[in-house]
């Protein structure tokens, strides 16, 4: 049940809920005053003991004292669950410290949070004064050494950037990194991924399909040792430039294409994918005909072996030229079909390459 305790005039507010493995602590109004602090610090401890492994810190306050909001603090800090601050309205002063001691820190959309430094009244002796002075200065520093934390500053940046009281908006706040989130945005994990272009989908590939497929094509490609002529000498082994003198690579290649750096593109990978498979195909086509040539060299060897010999007289007239056939036609040839086809007509290949 929600537990109100009124102290000099302030009323504050704090309630703890607790369903299954997550506790809501509400805390609203002044914060301290009396046993304030050790009462938030046992609720939060109650909620640990009770097997919660969150917990959400739900903060409505205008700050107050110095001392209670510190306790408060290392209580959210040293709990063991993982904590999330969701400022409501207002956290100002030492409500806004409370929120830099949790773990996540969000904040509504029209809520404030303000930072200052610690204040407070003092009275005696020049020395008592000077004492009490000094031990501020200390408890200033501490409070804004976590600031600095969460920040991603030093401590005392963050003191000097709010001599004075600096009021922070939520969109504010977060650019600051006081806050980590604004509450009903979505974080980067629960964005969706963005639809495919037009492009993509008439390509087929999706973004990261492409970026695989160029990175599995480049990590296949043949080294450039493994290019190297018969004979042709090694990298170590070409003699190294003497003293002074720049090696080829260091001259400038004004006559070369410069390649494109950065991300891949679409077009690019299209282009990298056309020129794989245009590779594969050729090598393919070139094997099939040394192996249909030796074969037809064989059996023509063989033929040749068991007529007889000719005994003279007219040299028989030359076969005419055949047909140049359709692609289709020339796509459901046998291997010496094709190979008869491409030694009367040698550009068959390239349209041939073309046409698949």
């Amino acid at each position: 049940m929600p537990k109100q305790n009124e102290t000099k005039g302030h009323p504050v507010t704090f309630s703890l809920t607790m369903e299954g493995v997550k506790a809501v602590l509400e805390v609203k109004g002044v914060i301290g005053w009396d046993t304030e602090a050790d009462e938030i610090c046992a609720r939060v401890d109650e909620a640990r003991k009770a097997g919660c492994t969150e917990l959400e810190l739900h903060i409505t306050s205008c700050g107050g004292c110095c001392y209670e909001g510190v306790a408060m603090g290392d209580s959210l800090l040293n709990c063991g669950m993982h904590t999330t601050a969701v400022v409501r309205g207002l956290a100002a002063s030492m409500g806004s410290y409370l929120v830099q001691c949790c773990d996540e820190r969000i904040m509504q959309p029209h809520a404030t949070l303000m930072v200052h430094q610690p204040s407070g009244t003092v009275y005696g002796p020049v020395d008592e004064i000077m004492a009490r002075a000094q031990h501020m200065v200390d408890l200033r520093d501490a409070m804004f050494a976590q600031y600095g934390k969460r920040m991603g500053k030093d401590g005392a940046t963050v003191s000097a950037e709010h001599a004075v009281s600096k009021y922070y908006n939520a969109q504010q706040a977060r650019d600051a990194g006081l806050i980590d989130r604004i509450e009903g945005e979505e974080s980067e994990d629960d964005k969706p991924e963005p639809l495919p272009t037009p492009e993509q989908q008439a390509s087929g590939l999706l973004p990261y399909e492409a970026a695989g497929m160029a990175m599995a094509m480049m990590a296949g490609e043949d080294k450039p040792e493994d290019k190297r002529k018969d004979g042709e000498d090694k990298p170590e082994d070409k003699p190294k430039p003497r003293e002074g003198e720049g090696t080829p690579e260091d001259k400038p290649q004004e006559d070369k294409d410069k390649k494109p750096t950065g991300q891949l593109t679409l077009e690019l990978v299209q282009s990298m994918v056309a020129e794989q498979v245009n590779r594969k195909m050729k090598q393919e086509m070139e094997a099939m005909r040394a192996q249909i040539q030796a074969e037809t060299l064989a059996s023509m060897g063989a033929l040749a072996a068991a007529l007889p010999t000719p005994t003279g007289g007219m040299p028989a007239p030359a076969a005419p030229r055949p047909a140049k056939p359709t692609m289709a036609q020339f796509d459901h040839m046998s291997g010496a079909e094709k190979l008869e086809a491409l030694e009367h007509y040698p550009e068959l290949e390239a349209e041939y390459m073309s046409y698949r």
